[in-house]
């Protein structure tokens, strides 16, 4: 994607859609020069929070843009939803009420635990890279899987992480789950447990896909 026509884009929405505050002329991306033709359209769109990056929106780290790298469909996406003010988060509102506020309790445990939150799931990573994680979690809107867990190492540091979110929506039955993840012969099954819908798949030996539904009663 030619990143001059993401740039006019991203300023002409801006502008459209009311960022049009004026920006301090601070030096955040050391690869981008004084003087370039892109520098006070990248400071006015990364002061108004609509890209701080590569991709338009996460950066490359040591504060490096990286505008000579490609943008794809879906950071571009991204872009436009922040160009005009839509949360590309996604919360889900149909958690229902059986279920209180597990929502909040889950995003706790995984931001205390140091997963990180991208533009649609929480990573755990131990290099700091999202594309590099171990164990992932999503909130879904589907009732019979409704969270989500996609566990690809054995590391003893998610240990805790899924014994707290296995406790909070197995009440009684978490100690059972935790085990079926643990053991590396344990088949795929989809079963019932503590009225949810679980389905449990084994990819290899540490690789396990974990579907909890909302409660069904």
């Amino acid at each position: 994607m030619n990143f001059k026509h993401v740039l006019a884009t991203g300023l002409i929405t801006a502008t459209l859609f009311g960022a049009t505050n004026a920006h301090a002329q601070t030096e955040r991306f050391i690869d981008v020069p004084k003087g370039h033709w892109s520098e006070d359209s990248i400071d006015h769109l990364t002061e108004q929070k609509v890209m701080n990056g590569y991709g338009i929106t996460n950066g490359i780290g040591n504060y490096q843009y990286g505008g000579k790298l490609n943008v794809t469909r879906e950071q571009f996406a991204k872009f436009m939803y922040s160009a005009i003010n839509v949360s590309p988060y996604f919360v889900p509102d149909s958690i229902p009420a059986k279920d209180e506020d597990k929502y909040k309790e889950i995003e706790n445990i995984l931001i205390d635990s140091g997963f990180l939150k991208t533009d649609y799931n929480y990573v755990f990573t131990k290099t700091g890279q999202t594309y590099d994680g171990i164990m992932h979690f999503n909130f879904s809107p589907y009732d019979d899987s409704a969270y989500r867990m996609s566990i690809h190492s054995d590391d003893p540091v998610l240990n805790e992480p899924v014994r707290k979110i296995l406790n909070t929506l197995l009440p009684t039955k978490a100690d059972y789950l935790y085990s079926l993840i643990k053991n590396p012969t344990a088949s795929s099954r989809t079963i019932e447990l503590d009225g949810r819908k679980i389905e449990f798949s084994r990819d290899s030996s540490t690789r396990v896909n974990v579907y909890l539904g909302k409660r069904k009663y």
